[in-house]
């Protein structure tokens, strides 16, 4: 297990690596170029480089957890503020699709560890925009359970 650890972090930061290279050279040339045809095609491209580099990153996110390297961190955390933390990095991707997200989320603490829930949440909200068509809303629903508080 501590080999195959080793092995994921190592190939994470060979991969990562080459990735920022990549993205250096696109936005120079996105930057310097006004062809238009060039643009999507760049867009294209850095999609994939992102695409890669989030599958790098979950790749040793879940080999933290699974050779228990990864320390849950319990704590109180509001539902709605950790729902709109984990929507932050997706605003433009919304903005430019044009989709709409909607709360319908009563207030709420809940005791988790805040990574392993952002890391689902961002999941979830990734799987809802790339299914979502253009101009659409996305509703994000919860309610207190009956159990304990």
């Amino acid at each position: 297990e501590k080999v195959k650890e080793n092995f994921l972090k190592i190939i994470n930061h060979e991969i990562r690596t080459p990735l920022n290279g990549i993205l250096g050279i696109h936005e120079l040339i996105k930057v310097n170029s006004q062809d238009e045809e060039l643009h999507s095609y760049l867009e294209m491209m850095e999609h994939s480089v992102n695409r890669l580099e989030k599958f790098s990153m979950d790749a040793l996110f879940l080999t933290e957890l699974k050779t228990g390297m990864y320390r849950v961190h319990v704590e109180s955390l509001s539902v709605g503020e950790l729902i709109a933390q984990t929507l932050m990095p997706y605003e433009s991707m919304i903005r430019e699709a044009g989709i709409f997200i909607h709360f319908e989320i009563q207030q709420a603490t809940i005791h988790t560890d805040r990574n392993l829930l952002r890391y689902s949440l961002g999941n979830l909200i990734e799987n809802a925009l790339y299914h979502t068509p253009r101009h659409h809303t996305i509703v994000i629903r919860g309610e207190k359970g009956r159990g304990k508080s």
